[in-house]
């Protein structure tokens, strides 16, 4: 490559591309923000349609993870009924980054006249009817990919119509023809063919595109009389599975994995390695259209792209980090600055240190195929994670002058490290400045909710949590005040998402009602999800959760506490009525959305400190309250250490996994509660091997919560050691349980 005359160096060029590919990575495997299913059929049409848009929802929950939605058409003003439910659904769940698949199950009717291009209707004969081409266009505006499953007669009108995104059609048949009702082994319908191929190709290639669908179902085997008939309705090659959309299995964007597994590299696949050249006047403005090129507008086969020199830059900073843990550091002082580290952790460190180096040289040795190289780059970044990862679980064992030592390294390729390093200065500072902020509400009445919705500036919609103070105590006000400016600061820094926090802007103080102050969140990137709830009301009124759901919820849940605890942060009120959930749905819908369970945002940080700072001791004799802490913290509390939050962690989890709050599952419930070990006793008899909660949620998941509650002997081990516990006795089995549902 040639240097930048205007002052961009091709390394600083590179290492902007290399972070685009990082952010877009999991997208890549994902493609979509969300997908949502819209299901039509008709209130007064055939039963069999009926069958076939409950096999197709089956479909898509269970094989696709996809939220469906379907909906009847009225008998009654079809039109405009069906015209203003497309328009709202689409305001709901079109644009951006978002997926759109309907489909239809009904009669479709030759054009009258030119005017009307693709006829639906409820009967074979007679019957309400409507005119789909002028609804169509609205698909045809969404601004993000659709696709459209029609399985009626003369399904083939509905490709009239072109737009420049993403929308394509497979329809049961030509714009001409009929679709035979079929439903019988030897004659098959349209829509059993769709569902059968569809799982077919999932389970042999993992995803799905319509070219490939449509091919594969025109064939003589699969027993269709008439051919299915496939269009885009854009300006893409009608054939290019390159560019075609790919429907695969959606999980929550937290939820993927980022790079390739060790079992991956190993299976059959092409590898190619591509260089380019830039010319002499790029700059980072120039590059937009590399970063397209190399992300969204790559092609759909392709699994990964990797700058081999971005990985090297990744693992140079996570080794120069590490280096500084265990060298002098001069920054043009009198004397080098030592980093306090305890001396096991410096051993620890040694060790990753020679094992990256090793990694690092590796490729330099010898010449490598393809496979080796791609194994051994893999292997350089993953032994650059483990610095990274082991710096993180340091954090706590280090003082305020060595994570300022720390900070002023290079994050460029490191940005997560970083910014948790700021977080635990944030945490050792005692000064911690931050405005109020001005909150409108839309009722302007008192009210003493926990928590509301209000606005900010331009319409920008947040969310309100409130805690009260004791005015008639002089002290009281100047330690709420010093506490939620320290919590705003917090929540306001840049985080990874796995820390499960919502986006703080500052805070708010109430006198009128109160006295209270609120931690203001942040909630214009939920605009999709404008419903919450608590879990604890989740738990109570959603009858019934599937396990890989409860699993993946707590997981998620354990890696945010592991986050917190990473920088020395502990939160002091864990329970399930602390944790919100966003969804698209009121919750008494949520039960048809469980993905919405799997991004769960944790509240109540009112009580929440730096590991060393002083400790509320606020008496508090509430049973129903206490019967979620750990019995030292019943009344008169002792001072809160970290074991208390993974106690409190592990009724949690009881309580996801056996899908009950605790007070049911008490013997006479909070009422006939006697003394603190009572209750101790009874939670950890639910999660003791071959317990109750160990019958509902298998070994792996029981071990786990079991472990919080025993957590107690770990009080000897330092932060970086009790960071690897909890990883191993918690975390782990908790991953293994949700590896174990994904197998079955």
């Amino acid at each position: 490559m040639n240097a930048n005359p205007e002052g961009t160096t091709p390394q600083i060029i590179i290492d902007h591309v290399t972070r685009e590919l990082d952010k877009y990575r999991i997208r890549r495997k994902q493609g979509y923000s969300s997908v949502h299913a819209l299901l039509l059929s008709w209130e007064e049409g055939d039963a069999t349609f009926g069958e076939n848009v409950r096999d197709v929802a089956l479909l898509f929950q269970e094989s696709l993870n996809y939220l469906v939605l379907p909906y009847k058409i009225p008998s009654d003003d079809s039109q405009r009924r069906l015209n203003l439910y497309v328009a709202q659904f689409l305001s709901q769940y079109g644009g951006g980054d978002n997926l759109i698949v309907v489909y239809y199950a009904g009669h479709g009717a030759p054009s009258p006249s030119k005017l009307s291009d693709c006829q639906w209707a409820a009967l074979g004969e007679g019957g309400p009817m409507l005119d789909w081409s002028s609804i169509q266009p609205q698909f045809l505006g969404a601004d993000c990919d659709v696709v459209m499953f029609l399985d009626c007669c003369y399904a083939g009108q509905a490709a009239r119509a072109r737009t420049s995104h993403r929308v394509e059609l497979l329809a049961s048949t030509d714009k001409d023809q009929f679709t035979p009702i079929g439903g019988t082994k030897e004659r098959p319908s349209f829509t059993n063919v769709l569902i059968r191929e569809m799982k077919r190709m999932l389970k042999d290639f993992g995803a799905i595109t319509l070219p490939m669908l449509e091919k594969s179902m025109a064939t003589a085997k699969s027993g269709l009389v008439k051919q299915p008939f496939y269009v885009p309705l854009s300006s893409y090659d009608p054939k290019d599975v390159v560019t075609a959309i790919r429907l695969t299995r959606w999980e929550h964007i937290d939820n993927l994995r980022t790079h390739l597994d060790a079992a991956e590299l190993d299976t059959e696949r092409a590898f190619f390695e591509l260089r380019f050249r830039l010319t002499h006047n790029t700059n980072l403005d120039l590059t937009t259209g590399l970063v397209d090129w190399v992300t969204k507008n790559s092609p759909t086969f392709i699994d990964d792209i990797e700058i081999v020199k971005g990985v090297l830059s990744d693992a140079r900073a996570a080794r120069n980090m590490a280096t500084q843990l265990i060298q002098p550091v001069d920054f043009d002082g009198p004397s080098p600055t030592h980093i306090s580290l305890p001396s096991p952790a410096q051993q620890r460190v040694f060790k990753l240190l020679e094992e990256l180096n090793q990694a690092i040289l590796m490729p330099t040795r010898k010449v490598m195929g393809d496979i080796e190289a791609v194994k051994a780059f893999h292997n350089i970044r993953q032994k650059a994670n483990e610095v990274s990862e082991f710096i993180k679980s340091c954090l706590t064992s280090l003082d305020e002058e060595s994570c300022e030592i720390l900070r002023r390294q290079e994050f460029s390729c490191m940005k997560d490290l970083g910014d948790q390093i700021s977080m635990r200065l944030t945490l050792l500072q005692n000064d911690t400045r931050l405005s109020q902020i001005r909150v409108n509400f839309e009722n302007s009445k008192p009210s003493r909710e926990r928590i509301r919705i209000g606005q900010i500036e331009a319409c920008r919609p947040v969310l309100v949590e409130y805690f009260s103070y004791d005015a008639r105590k002089p002290e009281s006000y100047a330690k709420a005040s010093k506490q939620v400016a320290k919590v705003s600061a917090l929540l306001s820094h840049p985080k990874d998402p796995a820390f499960r926090t919502l986006p703080g802007i500052g805070f708010t103080h109430d006198t009128i009602h109160g006295p209270q102050f609120g931690l203001v969140y942040d909630l214009s990137h939920n605009r999709d999800n404008p419903h919450f709830c608590f879990l604890s009301d989740v738990i109570k009124k959603i009858k019934f959760m599937p396990l890989d759901v409860r699993c993946r919820l707590s997981l998620a849940l354990c890696e945010a506490v592991m986050r917190l605890h990473s920088i020395g942060w502990f939160h002091k009120g864990i329970k399930s009525e602390n944790v919100l959930i966003f969804s698209s749905n009121p919750l008494g819908q949520l039960g048809e959305s469980p993905q919405d369970l799997e991004c769960p945002y944790l509240i109540g940080f009112d009580c929440s400190r730096p590991e060393d700072a002083e400790t509320w001791a606020t008496e508090d004799f509430n049973t129903a309250a206490n019967i979620y802490r750990h019995p030292d913290r019943w009344g008169n509390p002792s001072r809160f250490e970290r074991h208390h939050d993974l106690y409190a962690l592990g009724v949690l989890l009881i309580e996801i996994g056996y899908w009950k709050v605790l007070p049911s599952m008490l013997r006479g419930g909070v009422g006939a509660v006697k003394d603190r070990e009572t209750v101790r006793e009874s939670i950890l008899e639910i999660a003791a091997p071959n317990g109750r909660l160990s019958h509902a949620t298998g070994a792996y998941y029981a071990s786990a919560a079991y472990s919080c509650l025993e957590s107690a002997g770990w009080r000897r081990h330092q932060g970086w050691e009790y960071h690897d516990i909890i990883r191993s006795k918690i975390w782990a089995p908790l991953n293994a349980s949700c590896s174990t549902r994904r197998l079955e």
